[in-house]
């Protein structure tokens, strides 16, 4: 019989709730702006982005999906721009990781070139300057610790992204991760494998089984009020709004809820 050590954990977004990386680099780089490059270089149009409503919290193979909605032709478009840099495209990904492959369909292709030509240009923009944390965000998770609980992410950003940017702010990343890196992996179609379907909760507690916990997620916290509330709800786990901007609440707010502008009060809610 396998016995596991039970432990609380706090669960995060990433992008706009730990990390400032909505915020433009040094270079005018943020992760929005990746986006647009990403699909100029692939599709030669420079307003895609902005022609499918812009990014809305969307992950790679959404976006994707809104693009060949918008146009089927950009799917041969993309196509030849994988031909001629899948090789270079290889080397954006860990080989010791799960993620996407290139070389499955049409859609994964696009999604996986879309994803490598993102990393392409924000790795090299990652540095002291860029992104910044939040105030309080990476002395929350330090202090998780201390109070006998873990961190965890769950983000549609990428693996080597987020290892690199805790790398560079010289603090250890929280212990749990799942990504849109781990998502892509297991082949699930998109309505399935993104927030706010409560699969990548199942996959965060997989995840934490397979380092010998039994995990209660005692809460998610996140920026959006759309995607990480409705992923909350849908997980039947209690909701953080990160509010810095403060706001107002969305309707209905208030059951199994809460919002808060600083880090350094997370604490206090979740006591």
């Amino acid at each position: 019989m396998i016995v596991r050590e039970e432990i609380e954990v706090v669960a995060s977004d990433f992008d706009g709730t730990i990390a400032k990386t909505f915020e433009p680099s040094p270079k005018g780089i943020g992760v929005e702006t990746c986006y647009a490059m990403g699909l100029r270089d692939m599709f030669g149009s420079a307003t895609l982005l902005q022609d499918i409503g812009g990014l809305q919290n969307r992950a790679p193979r959404q976006v994707i999906a809104a693009v060949l909605k918008l146009d089927p032709n950009f799917g041969s478009r993309g196509e030849q721009y994988y031909q001629r840099h899948r090789d270079e495209l290889r080397s954006f990904m860990p080989a010791n990781r799960r993620h996407g492959k290139l070389g499955v369909d049409l859609a994964s292709n696009l999604t996986e070139t879309l994803v490598r030509v993102r990393l392409k240009y924000l790795l090299s923009e990652i540095s002291e300057d860029w992104p910044k944390p939040y105030d309080g965000a990476l002395d929350f998770f330090d202090s998780l610790d201390r109070r006998k609980r873990a961190g965890a992410i769950i983000t549609s950003g990428h693996t080597t992204f987020i290892e690199k940017t805790f790398r560079t702010w010289k603090v250890n990343r929280p212990k749990f991760m799942v990504t849109d890196d781990d998502m892509r992996a297991t082949g699930f179609p998109p309505e399935m494998a993104c927030k706010p379907n409560r699969v990548l909760m199942d996959v965060l507690q997989m995840t934490a089984s397979f380092a010998g916990f039994d995990a209660n997620i005692i809460a998610y916290v996140g920026d959006c009020q759309v995607k990480d509330r409705g992923f909350a709800w849908n997980s039947d786990v209690r909701f953080g709004w990160f509010n810095p901007a403060k706001t107002d609440a969305p309707q209905g707010f208030g059951r199994n809820e809460f919002q808060f502008h600083d880090w350094n009060d997370l604490h206090k809610q979740l006591n």
